[in-house]
């Protein structure tokens, strides 16, 4: 049963982390961080709400969805 609370993750560094390409040391490669699907999937069933907050750009946050779905089990 879920509680009635509302989560708040951060996406830098609780849901992505980030690094240098070393190719491209202007471009950030996003890495998925591991366990993160099992962690929302939790978070969904325990919690009232889930949302992901960022200080980036929308594109960044964007970009992260699309790695989600590129990534996400079946």
């Amino acid at each position: 049963m879920a509680v009635n609370f509302h989560l708040v993750v951060d996406l830098d560094g609780v849901c992505v982390s980030s690094e240098a390409d070393a190719n491209e040391p202007d471009t950030l490669r996003m890495i998925i961080r591991p366990g993160i699907f099992a962690f929302l999937e939790k978070a969904t069933c325990t919690f009232k709400s889930v949302s992901i907050w960022t200080a980036a750009t929308g594109g960044w946050f964007n970009r992260f969805l699309q790695e989600l779905i590129t990534h996400a089990p079946d």
